[in-house]
Parts: C-alpha cells; sequence; structure tokens
C-alpha cells in the first residue's frame, strides 16, 4: 500500500511544525511550505499532474499568508485543475470572516478556527483515510 501525502502551507512556524509532526506521526509523506507561491505543487498555468495522478491527498492551509491567501491558492489551483479532493482540504484561520466562511463552504472544504483541537483533526484525517482510494497515484514532486 503507498503511503499518503499530506500537503501543508502556514506561515506560521511553530503551526506548521505541529501538523507536519501530527501526519508524520500517522505516516504521511509531508509537504510543508510557509508561501504557496513557492510550494512545489503551485503552478501559476496549469495542474501538472496528469489524469489518474494528484499531488496529494490531504491538504491543509492557513487562510492568512503572505502574498496569497489560502483561499485564493485554493480556488486558484481548482482552476487549474487541481485534482485533489477538495473533502480533503481543510483551512484554518484565526479570524474567519463571513466572506471567507461562505468561501471556504463554497469549496467543499473543512473549516478549522485557530488555535484548533488536536482530536477535531485528527478525526478530520481518519474521514478523509477512509475515502481515499489505493487506486490513485501521487505524482513524482521535486522539494
Amino acid at each position: 500500500m503507498r503511503r499518503l501525502r499530506a500537503l501543508v502551507l502556514d506561515d506560521d512556524e511553530s503551526i506548521r511544525q505541529l501538523l507536519v509532526a501530527l501526519l508524520r506521526g500517522r505516516g504521511y509523506e509531508v509537504i510543508d511550505h510557509p508561501e504557496p507561491i513557492h510550494c512545489t505543487v503551485y503552478d501559476r498555468e496549469h495542474c501538472a499532474c496528469r489524469e489518474g495522478f494528484t499531488c496529494g491527498d490531504v491538504m491543509i492551509t492557513d487562510v492568512e499568508m503572505p502574498r496569497v491567501s489560502g483561499l485564493d491558492l485554493l480556488e486558484d489551483q481548482r482552476r487549474r485543475g487541481c485534482k485533489v479532493d477538495t473533502r480533503n482540504v481543510a483551512v484554518m484561520s484565526g479570524g474567519w470572516t463571513r466572506e471567507g466562511l461562505e468561501r471556504a463552504r463554497g469549496m467543499g472544504c473543512t473549516i478549522f478556527d485557530k488555535p484548533f483541537k488536536i482530536p477535531e483533526l485528527r478525526a478530520w484525517l481518519a474521514e478523509c483515510e477512509a475515502r481515499l482510494g489505493a487506486e490513485t497515484q501521487l505524482r513524482d514532486l521535486e522539494r
């Protein structure tokens, strides 16, 4: 069975490292970055994953980050044809606005408040893992 891959995008080093440790503890390969536009999976033109492949199984992103918000990133990635299942995308914020909540819900993302509760995050990961099929293949990514 293949190893699951998680993408973690958060400019807060301590939160990002906590998420990385939690995910690695569950056996995930983790790609993390403080700025989405410099992350391996971010492509300004199109999704680089060919049919049947995806860059990750689970994505966790902060809303407020330098240069690109997590919600803008997700909308851009969807427009480019990103194949990450939005049910397996969590968006986090310490100060949700009504518009932000509506955008996240409209994309089908799971919403977490910061500070988040680890048991709630673990429960969401278990739901994602139950949905993930072994038939999906991961795209090779260079860090």
